[in-house]
């Protein structure tokens, strides 16, 4: 359900002084708080307008759900634009992607509600008109929140021996996401594996796109990507390990 983001109005109230004013006495009671000053809620819904080649934000902060971050993407020109989080070429963090089917355009004067996986933290996001680049897009940045400590990062870099790492592909049941089980579809699956591995879900829990970690005493041993659909998927783990697919 969308959350509606909440504008605050700032009234600047200036202070008159003459020279005949008394100063009110200590005992004079305080002026009662006003409701305005509650702190408000930080809002489950990004909500940022996007013009031309840049974006106006109505949210600083957003707080990250179960499946990922949420933006409602106002479009105020006239041509359609793409929203996207962007880092820059090289520096985009593990696992960033957009959440929904299709693509991050939106329609010239139209309002769209996206779902991107992005980490914790400050995030960089700019609006840039079809057909033009992100390069040359004004940056805004956006201060994703997880107090609920539900993202779990996906890191690619394993700890492994001289051996080093390798990438296997893997073609997996969709049911294979489901961590209640134990991920016990996940483990026929997979060879080399050991009673005493830890497997757990990566990124947030309830994103379309899944990722399991695989820890060995401690140390990340495998990561596994699995797509929505069956293909794509892989295995990246350390070779000394000794998971990777079992044979079809």
């Amino acid at each position: 359900m969308r959350s509606r983001v909440a504008l605050a109005t700032v009234f600047l109230v200036g202070t008159a002084c003459t020279s005949g004013s008394r100063a009110p006495s200590a005992t004079s009671p305080s002026p009662p708080a006003s409701a305005s000053s509650a702190p408000r809620p930080i809002p489950q819904v990004a909500e940022i307008h996007c013009a031309g080649n840049g974006s106006q934000f109505l949210t600083r902060a957003v707080v990250a759900q179960g499946d990922g971050v949420h933006f409602s993407i106002h479009n105020d020109g006239l041509r359609p634009v793409v929203f996207e989080p962007y880092w820059g070429p090289q520096r985009q963090p593990p696992g960033v992607e957009f959440a929904n089917h299709g693509d991050s355009r939106v329609a010239a004067s139209a309002v769209e509600e996206m779902v991107w996986v992005v980490p914790p933290g400050a995030t960089p996001v700019v609006c840039f008109s079809a057909g033009q680049s992100a390069e040359t897009a004004k940056v805004a940045r956006l201060e994703v929140l997880d107090p609920g400590h539900l993202y779990v990062p996906i890191d690619p870099n394993l700890r492994c021996d001289a051996r080093g790492a390798k990438t296997w592909e893997l073609v997996a049941p969709l049911s294979v996401s489901d961590p209640a089980g134990g991920f016990r579809n996940l483990r026929k699956r997979l060879r080399g594996l050991r009673s005493s591995d830890v497997l757990e879900r990566a990124g947030y829990p309830h994103q379309r796109h899944v990722w399991v970690r695989i820890t060995r005493r401690g140390r990340p041993a495998a990561l596994v990507n699995m797509f929505p659909t069956d293909i794509h998927s892989s295995v990246h783990g350390c070779i000394g390990s000794g998971i990777r697919p079992r044979p079809e």
